[in-house]
């Protein structure tokens, strides 16, 4: 319906959807709508077309918070599980440059030296695609790739989590109409300071943290408020282009256990800078309305801002005719065994499930 419906006489693929809500909702309303939502990048300016569906399916009502056992990382895993056992090959922190056409396909560079495909699929947002054109002149002189990719725009994410001795913010709470107090266990909270959203935990069980070492999404904001911890951490890009995974701190945050556990464990390679850490530790004790919160265990961040992401999710651009674009992307060069699919270009847009439909289609093209 989105798709071919219009907005004031014009198609709605056609129009933004900050310029749609600001027709029909005050200044005002759509700052509160962006302020108690959580995110900043959801009610900007993309295609409109796209914007509403998403929206509606994707942020209702009654949404509940579901997880998986150790970690949301284990759908990955299983999937290359699943791969290794149907005859693949996974080669971790191998970064793809320089792909070149041959008579048997492609060949492409890696750490490891050269290698040859029959069929190569690219599984990518916009960002890396983009870093892997610079390498690779005849995807820069696709007039057609370069269209194609150019579509949607990255979406930058930031995500900061801090670990503790107990869970403090059971000491925090509100009141609820018939005077019963509510303390907090679950869920989240959000504020219009920089760090947006916190997410109180839970243990592996899905139940809340209640005694004992816990840990909160201190942070998860997107936006314009990603530029704040800007000034807090190292420059972005700069691992990159060094041929770094994760830039170099020169004023780590020295946590718990730190000389012990250096490698025990994969998010210490993301610590978080020393600053970075006090000011979100600030930050929640503002938003909790507390005079103090204890000491930090342990902190780690991400920025999927970061290359080679270039952001947590894509949004469609205005203008852009997503129905016609997600298909055409997935052989993006008529006849050559070229394949791109990923969150990026799908109905779902920063979610798994985006990822998951367009592979689906791009495996239905293949058979």
């Amino acid at each position: 319906m989105a798709q071919s419906a219009s907005f004031g006489g014009v198609p709605l693929y056609q129009q933004g959807f900050w310029n749609v809500l600001f027709r029909v909702i005050t200044g005002e309303a759509y700052q509160y709508a962006e302020d108690t939502g959580g995110y900043d990048t959801t009610l900007c300016n993309w295609n409109a077309a796209d914007a509403i569906p998403w929206f509606l399916s994707d942020f209702g009502v009654s949404a509940q918070y579901m997880g998986f056992c150790n970690g949301f990382q284990q759908v990955p895993l299983v999937l290359a599980q699943l791969f290794e056992q149907a005859g693949g090959e996974v080669r971790l922190e191998a970064p793809v440059s320089g792909v070149t056409r041959s008579e048997q396909g492609f060949q492409f560079q890696t750490p490891g030296g050269t290698v040859s495909a029959k069929t190569l699929i690219l599984a990518m947002p916009r960002r890396a695609l983009e870093l892997l054109s610079a390498t690779s002149p005849w995807l820069q002189e696709s007039a057609r790739f370069q269209q194609l990719t150019a579509s949607v725009t990255p979406r930058p994410l930031f995500k900061l989590f801090t670990t503790y001795n107990s869970p403090w913010w059971l000491n925090t709470g509100y009141s609820k109409a018939d005077g019963e107090y509510v303390p907090v266990k679950s869920g989240r909270s959000v504020t219009d300071l920089p760090v947006r959203q916190t997410y109180y935990w839970p243990r592996s069980n899905g139940q809340p943290a209640l005694h004992g070492h816990a840990m909160l999404l201190a942070s998860y904001d997107d936006g314009d408020n990603t530029g704040f911890w800007d000034g807090l951490r190292g420059r972005r890009h700069s691992a990159w282009k060094k041929g770094l995974e994760v830039a170099e701190l020169a004023d780590p945050f020295i946590g718990a256990d730190d000389h012990v556990r250096a490698n025990e464990l994969s998010w210490h390679r993301y610590k978080a800078p020393r600053m970075m850490t006090e000011e979100v530790t600030r930050q929640l004790t503002v938003m909790h309305s507390l005079s103090y919160t204890p000491k930090v265990r342990n902190a780690a961040f991400r920025d999927w801002g970061d290359d080679p992401f270039g952001g947590g999710w894509n949004s469609w651009n205005i203008g852009v005719k997503s129905w016609e674009v997600k298909r055409q992307i997935i052989q993006p060069l008529d006849g050559q065994p070229l394949y791109v699919c990923g969150e990026a270009y799908s109905d779902a847009q920063g979610w798994v499930e985006g990822a998951l439909q367009t592979a689906d289609m791009m495996l239905a093209k293949l058979v």
